[in-house]
């Protein structure tokens, strides 16, 4: 039966919190298909760069009780490393705006990085206008070297 009209003291309820951060993490003991191949990511992947295909270590794992296609196993792998990169990249991409040197396009080459400091190598900012079909326009900047 719930109470709904319970009061709690402050000292309780801190006296709880306490003893819930206390508590070890708990071993994981089940786990759903895509966790388990998220478990085992590195073994796979060195597997995998062993030669072996994809359809292969589907075999050898649901030969361990773990039942994947080829296909499956594929797409986690690939899930993994891109939920990987998001929390990664998220905070290479703050770090990177705050941190970042004016990039150059060159037409036909890479992006080459300018150092942050070099004032005199910074070209002239022109803007250009790119036009849809539907009429409408975009202001995008972009550096143009001065002997183009």
């Amino acid at each position: 039966m719930t109470r709904f009209s319970q009061s709690i003291k402050k000292s309780a309820l801190d006296k709880t919190v306490a003893e819930l951060k206390k508590l070890p993490t708990k071993p994981k003991d089940v786990f759903s298909l895509r966790d388990a191949v998220y478990e085992i990511y590195a073994d796979i992947q060195s597997v995998l760069a062993k030669g072996y295909s994809f359809d292969e270590v589907a075999a050898l794992l649901s030969k361990g009780s773990i039942e994947i296609k080829g296909i499956t196993l594929k797409q986690y792998l690939a899930d993994y490393r891109r939920k990987g990169q998001k929390s990664a990249g998220s905070k290479a991409k703050k770090s990177a705006v705050v941190n970042s040197a004016p990039v150059v396009i060159e037409e036909g080459t890479q992006e080459k990085s300018k150092p942050e400091n070099s004032e005199k190598d910074i070209k002239t900012t022109k803007s250009v206008k790119a036009g849809s079909k539907s009429g409408a326009s975009t202001d995008s900047f972009v550096d143009m070297p001065d002997d183009l």
